[in-house]
């Protein structure tokens, strides 16, 4: 019984991570952001910047700050007045961050 609940547990934990990959890959597509940063994350020009590969922690909380209205830099006019960004989750965009950092 106690191995049937272990590989429970351990299943969920494998899971559970492309569980959010998925949504998170599904979500930057389904909001747009592919138009200006790249169907993938790696498309940079001018003042936009790639977004692949970066700290999801990192991506996560300049996206919430872009949400929320709290980041100050040239590009948080475009972001926080982006009604595809102020509609995103915590979730959608931890989501989407995970999906970005793994890249």
């Amino acid at each position: 019984m106690k191995k049937g609940l272990v590989m429970a547990a351990l299943s969920l934990l494998l899971v559970a991570p492309a569980a959010v990959m998925a949504a998170g890959a599904d979500d930057y597509n389904t909001k747009g952001c592919g138009a200006c940063h790249g169907a993938d994350g790696t498309k940079a020009q001018g003042a936009i910047p790639k977004l692949a590969g970066k700290p999801a922690a990192a991506l996560a909380e300049k996206l919430k700050g872009y949400r929320d209205g709290t980041v100050k830099t040239p590009m948080a006019g475009l972001m926080s007045n982006n009604a595809k960004v102020k509609s995103l989750t915590d979730a959608e965009i931890d989501g989407i961050a995970q999906w970005l950092g793994s890249k």
